[in-house]
C-alpha cells in the first residue's frame, strides 16, 4: 500500500475527514477547520466522548455556511507514537 500526502486545504463541499491526537489535540488541518467553521470541531469534542484515541471516529454532520455536508474525525492516538504502520491501520 502507497500513502502519500497533499497539502491540506479546506474543500468547498463534500465530506472532509481530519485527524484529532489523544487529548482533543487537534491536527493543524482540524485546526484550520475549526478555525474556518468558528469552532464546530470544537464545540462537537465537547459535546461528545470522543478523545482522539485511536480508531475512535465522530461524524459531524453539515457544519454550517461551510458547504461541507460532514466531517468525520478521526482519532490518531499519542502523536508521538505515529508512524507509517500506525497510519495504515
Amino acid at each position: 500500500m502507497k500513502i502519500t500526502f497533499a497539502k491540506p486545504a479546506l474543500p468547498r463541499r463534500g465530506a472532509y475527514v481530519v485527524g484529532v491526537y489523544a487529548g482533543r489535540k487537534l491536527t493543524p488541518s482540524a485546526s484550520a477547520l475549526d478555525k474556518a467553521t468558528r469552532g464546530v470541531v470544537m464545540r462537537a469534542l465537547a459535546a461528545s466522548r470522543f478523545k482522539g484515541k485511536t480508531r475512535q471516529t465522530l461524524q459531524v454532520l453539515a457544519p454550517a455556511r461551510s458547504g461541507l455536508s460532514a466531517v468525520l474525525l478521526v482519532g490518531l492516538g499519542e502523536a508521538k507514537k505515529i508512524d507509517a504502520l500506525v497510519m495504515q491501520e
